[in-house]
């Protein structure tokens, strides 16, 4: 409640708004002190300049509070809310004061129950940058296009105001209360959580309509992760809407080479299948490349491949563009080692090959599963006779598994979608050797040890006539044998 002194000091503000005047008369004095009258169109009306005098009036400490709670009704209710006031850069004390008032809002405790409160996952704002990255999360799931409903207008404006003319403080008060947040938020943290739900949505909302160089790189300084990850995808943003990226690549300069190789395989993962970003992605291959060692270890090799995987997490989601674009240069200037990168492809095979995780089919397209496979057959064959014997011994455990589940009688119908996993993995290792036996010869080279296990798996995937691997419709089973055709073909021709 105002009292009324400082209502009729808010009141002299719009003293010149004819239309306020005219509409209410003396009684707006009155009417001011119940904020349940500030609700009417007529307040559209309301000249913006009315708010910059206020702002400019120094308006004391001890004050403030009182007076922002009427302010902020006024803005929800007039076109003064909406209006870029870059005056206000200047008017520190204000921005103090505001800052004050959204601090001690956080203490505020909510005490409407009943009503439905809506605000983004607790976790996220304490989720580390690394996580977030590899999440399928997108900016615009962190957009809210009004106040939260636990916020009071005057705290949604100050927010508002905040992130425009002062977005340091407003980011350093999300990174001091985002620890605060419990792992099973209660009522008590509701105002807590609400406050910085709505400065998410007030940052995400402003990068996806124009991001500003001096507030992305505020929100890449900041320590937490949510904030980061989010001046991320306004640089982005920035780098979109550019031809030469040398000055927005420059907000990463600030980060050791482990973090900017991690950022940029990011942003380079991010515009690889999109048209509209073919140069943009160029020029971010060229940075990434720019910023590794001249001698990758295997653990620089996986760091920088990691940082390409996207949120699928999976090497055949990278397919063509990561081994084309990037390994492969790599490996042919000798700057990364084959058999590290044949470690890391074998991983991905054993990964999709092994124990599955249900009795789901197992997923196999040609422009994925098989471009990856085939990818490390290349690898394979190009590696050390050491490495291979490495990789074969990895193989050669699943296809015994299989061998295993094959040769029991498939007694009833219970155990069939198990035996035709079997089998299916049984091809796509068959596969695999044959693709490696084609780039082998192609080296003129030979390995009786891969040749054993190419032999032993055709003995089990032909358990099911080729006939029927190819006739099985457009599923996965038929583009498995397709795969398969294709190798074949060519180690016809090149004998």
């Amino acid at each position: 409640m105002l009292n009324n002194e400082l209502a009729g000091d808010i009141l002299s503000i719009w003293a010149n708004e004819p239309s306020l005047i005219g509409l209410y008369g003396a009684p707006l004095k009155d009417k001011l002190i119940s904020l349940e009258l500030l609700e009417g169109d007529s307040l559209n009306l309301i000249d913006p300049q009315g708010f910059l005098a206020w702002v400019k009036k120094k308006v004391s400490s001890e004050d403030f509070m009182d007076q922002w709670e009427v302010v902020g009704e006024f803005l929800a209710n007039s076109r003064a809310g909406d209006t870029d006031f870059q005056e206000i850069l200047s008017e520190t004390s204000f921005l103090e004061n505001l800052m004050g008032y959204l601090t001690k809002s956080i203490q505020r405790t909510h005490k409407d129950l009943d009503t439905d409160i809506t605000v983004l996952e607790p976790h996220l704002f304490q989720r580390p940058i690394e996580k977030l990255l590899c999440s399928s999360y997108q900016l615009h799931h962190m957009c809210h296009m009004t106040k939260y409903t636990a916020l009071t207008w005057p705290e949604y404006f100050a927010i508002k105001l905040l992130w425009s003319y002062d977005s340091k403080s407003l980011l350093e008060l999300v990174a001091e209360e985002s620890p605060k947040i419990p792992k099973e938020p209660d009522h008590a943290d509701i105002i807590r959580l609400s406050l910085l739900s709505q400065i998410v949505s007030e940052i995400s909302l402003s990068i996806e309509l124009l991001p500003n160089y001096s507030r992305t790189r505020t929100l890449l300084n900041s320590c937490n992760g949510l904030i980061r990850w989010m001046g991320l995808y306004a640089l982005e943003q920035m780098i979109h809407q550019t031809k030469d990226i040398t000055s927005e690549l420059g907000l990463l300069s600030r980060f050791d080479r482990t973090e900017k190789v991690r950022y940029l395989g990011w942003l380079v993962n991010r515009s690889a299948n999109d048209e509209r970003k073919r140069d943009q992605y160029e020029k971010l291959l060229v940075a990434l490349k720019n910023e590794l060692p001249e001698q990758l270890s295997e653990s620089d090799l996986r760091h920088v491949i990691d940082s390409m995987r996207g949120h699928m997490r999976q090497l055949p989601w990278t397919e063509p563009w990561l081994f084309r674009d990037l390994v492969l240069p790599l490996l042919q200037s000798e700057q990364a080692d084959t058999d590290d990168a044949c470690k890391i492809w074998i991983e991905e095979i054993v990964s999709l090959i092994g124990p599955a995780e249900s009795r789901n089919s197992r997923l196999f397209q040609l422009s994925r599963e098989g471009q990856m496979t085939n990818t490390c057959a290349f690898i394979f064959a190009h590696s050390t006779p050491e490495q291979q014997r490495k990789v074969i011994g990895m193989i050669r455990p699943i296809l015994n598994k299989q061998k295993r589940v094959l040769q029991q009688p498939l007694a009833s119908t219970s155990n069939w979608s198990c035996w035709n996993d079997a089998l299916v993995v049984s091809m796509w290792i068959l596969a695999f050797t044959r693709w490696c036996q084609y780039y082998l010869t192609e080296l003129k080279q030979a390995n009786v040890e891969l040749d054993n296990l190419s032999g032993d798996a055709y003995d089990l995937a032909m358990l099911r006539p080729m006939e029927e691997w190819e006739s099985e419709g457009v599923g996965k089973d038929r583009e498995l044998a397709l795969f398969l055709s294709q190798a074949e073909d060519l180690i016809s021709k090149s004998e």
